[in-house]
């Protein structure tokens, strides 16, 4: 083994594992991702109908949306903690 060179210090199953938890992490950033589209579809079909209830949709929506914003800086911000910061939130 080189000193010094990071990459051949490691062994394969270390590679596997710092992979799969990437990938675990990811995964989670996806499906913040989908809860924040999710209640912005539900905004667009209440728009067609009476502006009563779609502003009601709004709000709650937008309140959804806040929450699934702060959740996704959230889990970004320990995904590029992850592995030594050597990884962004998306990459």
């Amino acid at each position: 083994m080189q000193q010094g060179n990071f990459r051949n210090d490691r062994q394969p199953w270390m590679e596997y594992g710092a992979c799969t938890e990437k990938i675990r992490a990811l995964k989670i950033v996806e499906r913040n991702i989908a809860a924040i589209t999710r209640p912005a579809r539900i905004v667009n079909e209440n728009v067609a109908s009476s502006g009563k209830y779609a502003s009601h949709a709004a709000l709650q929506a937008g309140a959804k949306i806040a929450a699934a914003q702060s959740a996704i800086l959230s889990e970004s911000k320990a995904i590029m903690h992850f592995d030594g910061g050597r990884i962004g939130p998306l990459a």
